[in-house]
């Protein structure tokens, strides 16, 4: 079984009566609903954060990811 934590959170009354609704007309709890909100934000938001860096190091470098620049071509910035 998968080890969990406990993690507290601060919330808006009406999202927390609209999580109370959710969780009663699905048959979950506010934790499962909430555990789940959490995964998909981070599975969603994480590859986002990752595109992101990826762009700041072709900036700060120049060069994309697994490109290779011919022998004899500068590159912008460098000779």
């Amino acid at each position: 079984m998968t080890k969990t934590v406990t993690i507290a959170a601060r919330v808006h009354e009406n999202l927390d009566a609209a999580l109370i609704q959710l969780a009663t007309a699905t048959g979950r709890s506010k934790s499962a609903l909430l555990a789940e909100a959490l995964r998909s934000y981070v599975e969603t938001e994480w590859p986002l954060v990752a595109a992101l860096e990826s762009g700041l190091d072709v900036r700060r470098t120049g060069r994309f990811p697994g490109h290779r620049i011919p022998p004899g071509r500068a590159v912008r910035g460098r000779a």
